[in-house]
C-alpha cells in the first residue's frame, strides 16, 4: 500500500533591524573565528598491512534460491534445485509461482505424489490459477484419475474460456470413453473461441458421423479441410460417408484427391483399388495392385 505524505514547508524571512546587528558585532568582538580545519586523511603506512575488506555474506532470499535453483535444474542436478527452490519458499511462502516450480521440478523426477500435494497447497490459496489446475489435470490424467483430470480442465475453461490446448485435451478424454454429448459440447466450444481450428471441425465430424448425422458430418470435414488442406483424414472420413450414401464419383474423386497431393500415400492407393475391383473395373485395379507389389519389392531390397 501506498501512503502519501505531503510536507507543507514555510519559508519564513527574517528582517533583522540594523541596530540588532551592531550590537552583535560588539559583543563577538573584532576577533576572526577560526576555521574549523577537516582532520587529514589517514594515509596508509607502509609499515601498516592494507586492512582486510569483509567479505559480503551470501545474500538469503528467495531470488538468489530461485536462481540457484534454475543453474542446478540445468545442469541436471534436481535435489540441489529442489532444496534452494524449498528455501526460496520458506523466503516467500505467498508465491504460487514458486510452488509450481516446485512442482514442476518433483514430476522432473518422476514424483508424481509430492507434485499433486504442492498443487493442492497452491489451489487452496488461489483456486483459480490456470497454471496449477492445468498441471494439477494433466498429472491426474497421467495417473488415469480421469474424473479429477477433468474437473480440472473444466475449471480452466471457466476461467479462461480462451485456453485452446485445454478443449483438444478435454474433448479427446470424452471422446475415448464415448462420451459424445460432452465432447461435442467441448468442440462447440473451441470453435466458437477459435473458429480457424482444423481440429475442432474433424473432430465435430467425427461426433457427426458416429451420431448419424452425416449432412453435418460432411460440412465439418469439409470446413477442417479448407482450413487445412493437408488433413488426409477428414478425406478418408468423407470416402466412409460417401461410400455408404453410393455416391461413387465423391468416392474417385476423393480418392484421386488423395494421391494428387501424396502419391506414396499407399492406404489412399489401396482403397482405390479395392474401389475399383468393388466396382468391376478390373483393369483399374490390377494396375494399382501391381504398382503397390513393386513399392514393396522395394522396400524389401532397399
Amino acid at each position: 500500500m501506498n501512503f502519501k505524505i505531503e510536507l507543507d514547508i514555510m519559508n519564513a524571512k527574517l528582517r533583522i533591524p540594523a541596530i540588532v546587528i551592531m550590537v552583535l558585532l560588539l559583543l563577538a568582538g573584532c576577533g576572526t573565528v577560526p576555521e574549523a580545519v577537516p582532520p587529514a586523511a589517514e594515509q596508509p603506512s607502509k609499515d601498516k598491512p592494507a586492512k582486510r575488506i569483509a567479505t559480503r555474506p551470501r545474500p538469503s532470499n528467495q531470488y538468489y534460491h530461485y536462481t540457484e535453483a534454475q543453474l542446478h535444474s540445468k545442469s541436471g542436478r534436481m535435489d540441489q534445485a529442489i532444496q534452494h527452490l524449498r528455501k526460496a519458499i520458506d523466503q516467500d511462502p505467498a508465491s504460487p509461482l514458486l510452488k509450481i516450480e516446485l512442482a514442476r521440478f518433483y514430476l522432473h523426477q518422476k514424483d508424481r505424489t509430492n507434485a499433486l500435494k504442492v498443487l493442492q497447497n497452491v489451489l487452496s490459496t488461489t483456486p483459480d490459477n490456470v497454471k496449477a489446475l492445468t498441471l494439477y489435470g494433466m498429472i491426474n490424467q497421467d495417473m488415469n484419475n480421469l474424473q479429477a483430470a477433468k474437473k480440472a480442465y473444466k475449471e480452466v475453461l471457466l476461467i479462461d474460456p480462451h485456453q485452446e490446448r485445454i478443449y483438444l485435451i478435454l474433448g479427446r478424454i470424452y471422446m475415448e470413453v464415448n462420451d459424445l454429448n460432452a465432447a461435442s459440447e467441448i468442440y462447440q466450444g473451441l470453435v466458437t473461441y477459435y473458429p480457424e481450428s482444423y481440429a475442432g471441425h474433424f473432430y465435430l465430424g467425427k461426433i457427426y458421423a458416429q451420431t448419424g448425422a452425416q449432412a453435418e458430418a460432411v460440412k465439418a470435414f469439409t470446413r477442417s479441410l479448407a482450413l487445412e488442406p493437408d488433413l488426409e483424414e477428414s478425406r478418408f472420413e468423407l470416402i466412409k460417408i460417401f461410400e455408404s450414401q453410393g455416391r461413387s464419383d465423391d468416392v474417385l474423386k476423393t480418392y484421386k484427391e488423395l494421391l494428387e497431393r501424396n502419391q506414396g500415400n499407399t492406404r489412399a492407393a489401396m482403397g482405390l483399388g479395392l474401389f475399383y475391383h468393388a466396382k468391376g473395373h478390373a483393369k483399374e485395379a490390377q494396375e494399382i495392385f501391381w504398382q503397390l507389389g513393386q513399392q514393396s519389392v522395394s522396400c524389401l531390397l532397399y
